[in-house]
């Protein structure tokens, strides 16, 4: 009788980014991407992509994290997850943040990396709870837009004691890689973040306008129904037509849907959302054209599918690192 057919599962990744979503989810997307070229996308594990629906998400994160040899810990300015008459969500057991540190923490294994992000101080011990304090005194990185060549350069080097390269691109990208470190062309990330490719004769002005797109943006969107403008942020990855990453709406990422790019058209992508009003759900497409600038891309957006017509939104996203977010 044969042997009933198995489903195969993925083999451990040994690169785990933990983040707080409302604190570094685009800088977590962001160091995904610089990363997968280098180990190889399944070897980089992240929730937003290797979570799957159904799956028990709380044994899948504690899998992954025994799994690892290196947990990546993003520290941004609300990585404890301050709130207004209560003490941060890090101190609530079961916060999901605090339980993937502490598992690698009490486990010594995987080797935990804090990332200190744009400037955010570590946390001192009494900052943490009991079992998150020896985090304090873990060795730290920065990660910041404004130098974020050197910065990936420099993880991707202190990561080399614990993860080797991909195989079998390994053999051919090492010269790249190290090449790289050494010069500031291994990792061109634009403002922030994708494999540059060797390139054979002059780059020609398009395609150095086409890398200049991806990287983290900000923006400060003026929605009709808020009486102040929202900021929002970008993730943009790719190359020529290509074109990937996200896009938050209300703050919550959402991924581009048949995006494309082109020196005539720009950017154009939508985004989706839902709308909820008692029994009535609606689908929404948020439409998106972006120019690009001098200062920056000047962006169209036109919601469709609400239960009333939404006026045109226009707005300037500019590289996260010089724009104004503030509320």
């Amino acid at each position: 009788m044969p042997e009933p057919m198995r489903e195969s599962m993925p083999e451990p990744a040994p690169i785990f980014i933990s983040y707080r979503r409302d604190d570094a989810a685009g800088h977590a997307r962001a160091l995904a991407l610089a990363l997968a070229p280098v180990y190889g996308a399944e070897r980089v594990f992240i929730d937003a992509d290797d979570l799957h629906a159904g799956e028990n998400f709380e044994a899948r994160l504690g899998a992954a994290v025994r799994a690892a040899r290196v947990m990546l810990v993003l520290i941004g300015p609300r990585w404890r997850g301050e709130r207004e008459g209560a003490a941060p969500r890090l101190f609530d057991p079961q916060d999901f943040v605090r339980q993937e540190v502490a598992t690698a923490l009490a486990a010594g294994r995987p080797q935990v990396l804090p990332l200190l992000l744009d400037g955010t101080p570590m946390p001192q011990a009494a900052q943490l709870p009991p079992e998150l304090q020896a985090l304090s005194r873990h060795h730290a990185l920065p990660l910041a837009h404004l130098q974020h060549e050197a910065d990936i350069a420099r993880l991707v080097q202190a990561l080399q004691t614990w993860v080797p390269l991909a195989t079998p691109v390994a053999a051919a990208r090492r010269p790249l890689l190290w090449a790289g470190l050494g010069t500031g062309l291994a990792l061109a990330l634009g403002a922030g973040l994708w494999w540059s490719r060797q390139q054979t004769g002059q780059t020609s002005a398009a395609a150095a306008a086409r890398q200049r797109i991806n990287g983290v943006w900000a923006a400060r969107v003026p929605y009709a129904w808020l009486d102040a403008a929202r900021p929002e942020h970008m993730f943009f990855s790719g190359s020529g037509t290509e074109l990937g990453g996200t896009v938050s709406f209300l703050g919550v990422d959402r991924p581009l849907q048949e995006a494309s790019y082109s020196a005539v058209d720009g950017l154009r992508f939508f985004t989706a959302s839902v709308e909820m009003l008692g029994d009535d759900r609606r689908e929404l497409r948020h439409r998106y054209r972006g120019v690009p600038q001098a200062d920056g891309i000047a962006f169209d957006m036109q919601t469709e599918g609400g239960r009333e017509p939404q006026a045109l939104l226009r707005f300037l996203a500019r590289p996260a690192a010089l724009a104004d977010t503030r509320p």
